[in-house]
Order: structure tokens, then C-alpha cells, then sequence
């Protein structure tokens, strides 16, 4: 191909909204390597293969790209922000994040010195931030004993075997009979939001599933346009599955939102919500 014909096929593309160099980007959590370029989905050295995190990812791409994530079977401990036009798609070219059924989780491990015994078979835990309280054990989000009517407990109340509450800025627990959790996969609620999309457009996200964050699973605030969620499930966080604030209008199809604490979708100021043959177990709350 002659130097002339192919800057007029850049040129072309350019002209289409089309990124000459778009790409896909690999990103595997247990082969990959954060040193690697991405541009692969096998590891061939220690430079071209999958990188680890989808943060990584993030940072190599640009707009129009796809970021391809491995269902490994091991969540990815991340929050991700897709900021701005580098992250958005073109005309023609959405920016997908694709994630083939991998967990996208705000869960932090409770480390072995974090529970303190609290009487027979009660232990309690300090999360360093206060509020929206989740406690996971084996990666599913254990019963919360809650007041009624959204008061606080002025003393702590009586609790189940596996079952926990907050009092006084502490998550209280109850063990099975002289069983100590300290060696169990306990995690709580660490990060604040999965995903947060802001001043993009032209946005994918699809196969994936985001749960156990503080707020959050995805939260749209303003300056979004045509952002659509495909096959994605947002359970287990603790303030919304979803949440589009400002003038931002979020599409989500064949989604599965429940379980999220207070609401599925929260739709605030002049945002909006199209959902399409989708599954919620509470209808969508609007302020």
C-alpha cells in the first residue's frame, strides 16, 4: 500500500469519528501483569499479554476503546471513573467495557486483628468510614438486624447466629457458638462507588457485575450522554444500584438491580432512567 493511499484512509476515518488506532484492551486478574501492554489476551513475556487491573486498563486507553475483562472467578477490587473525552466513544464507536460476567467488588477483607470480642459468641468490627455499612462473608452479604422506621438504636439489640448490626459507628456480629470469625473471609463494605461516569458520552458497559460498595454500584452525577448499561447486575450496594444526578439519561437493558439498601435506582435533579426489559425488585426513586 502506497505512503499516499493509507494517509488517505487515516484521513477517512478521521473525517468518520473513528479512531485510526482504536483497540481492545485485555485485562486477566490472575495472568495479567500490570507492566504488560494490554494489546493480547494470553501473556507471551512479561511485556505483552493482559494487564491486571482494569484500572490499568483505563489509563491505556482511549476513546473508542474496548477494555475486555477475564471472568476469572476472583473479583476485581477496583472503582473505576470514566472522565472526560479521552474515555468516551466517537460517533460511530462506543467506549465499551466489556465484562464477559466478572464481579467488579468494593469489598475489603476484614483483616485478623479487626474483630474485637464484644461478649458470648459477639464481636465487633470499627470500618474506618461511617455509614452504609455492608458485611460480607464468602463473597454474599450477610442479614442486617435494622430499627424500625430508619431510627437508631439507642442500645444493642439482640442478635441471631449470622446475624450483624451497626451501633455507634461499630458493625456488630453474631458468631456461631464459640466459633471466632478472625479466620473466616469476612469483608466489608470499603469503596464508595463502582463506577462513576462523568463528562463522557457514548459509553458501553455490559456483562458485569458490580456489588459491595459504600454507596454505589454505578453513579452517573452529570455531563453523560448516551450511556447504556447491557446484561449488567448491580446488587448488594449500599445506597443504590444506580445513580443518575444532573441532566444525565442512562439506558439499562436486560439489567438485573436488587438487593441494593435503600434504593434500586436513585434519580435525582433532571436525570433520567430508560429501562428496558430489566429486572428490579423495588421501583425507581426520584428526588
Amino acid at each position: 500500500m502506497s505512503l499516499r493511499m493509507s494517509f488517505l484512509i487515516l484521513a477517512v476515518l478521521a473525517i468518520n469519528g473513528i479512531p485510526a488506532d482504536a483497540k481492545t484492551i485485555y485485562v486477566d486478574n490472575q495472568s495479567g501483569a500490570d507492566r504488560a501492554d494490554g494489546l493480547i489476551e494470553k501473556p507471551t513475556n512479561e511485556f505483552s499479554g493482559p494487564v491486571r487491573t482494569i484500572k490499568r486498563a483505563m489509563q491505556l486507553a482511549r476513546s473508542g476503546d474496548v477494555i475486555n475483562i477475564a471472568s476469572t472467578g476472583v473479583p476485581y477490587y477496583e472503582s473505576l471513573s470514566i472522565v472526560g473525552r479521552r474515555l468516551s466513544g466517537t460517533t460511530d464507536e462506543s467506549f465499551r467495557i466489556v465484562g464477559n460476567g466478572a464481579v467488579l467488588s468494593g469489598a475489603h477483607a476484614v483483616p485478623e486483628t479487626g474483630w474485637q470480642k464484644a461478649g458470648d459468641d459477639l464481636w465487633s468490627l470499627k470500618p474506618w468510614r461511617k455509614g452504609n455499612y455492608m458485611l460480607v462473608l464468602f463473597g454474599t452479604e450477610l442479614t442486617e438486624l435494622r430499627p424500625n422506621g430508619g431510627s437508631q438504636w439507642k442500645e444493642l439489640p439482640p442478635l441471631e447466629v449470622h446475624q450483624w448490626c451497626s451501633f455507634k459507628g461499630q458493625i456488630y456480629y453474631r458468631s456461631p457458638e464459640r466459633e471466632e470469625p478472625h479466620n473466616k473471609p469476612f469483608g466489608f463494605a470499603g469503596e464508595e462507588c463502582g463506577i462513576s461516569i462523568y463528562g463522557a458520552r457514548q459509553v458501553v458497559i455490559e456483562d458485569l457485575t458490580v456489588q459491595h460498595f459504600r454507596l454505589d454500584g454505578i453513579s452517573v452525577p452529570d455531563l453523560a450522554k448516551n450511556i447504556e448499561l447491557r446484561n449488567v447486575k448491580l446488587v448488594e450496594n449500599g445506597r443504590a444500584g444506580l445513580r443518575i444526578g444532573g441532566s444525565a439519561v442512562v439506558t439499562i437493558r436486560r439489567g438485573t438491580i436488587e438487593k441494593n439498601l435503600r434504593h434500586s435506582i436513585l434519580v435525582q435533579e433532571l436525570g433520567g432512567a430508560e429501562v428496558v426489559e430489566s429486572t428490579l425488585d423495588v421501583q425507581p426513586t426520584f428526588e
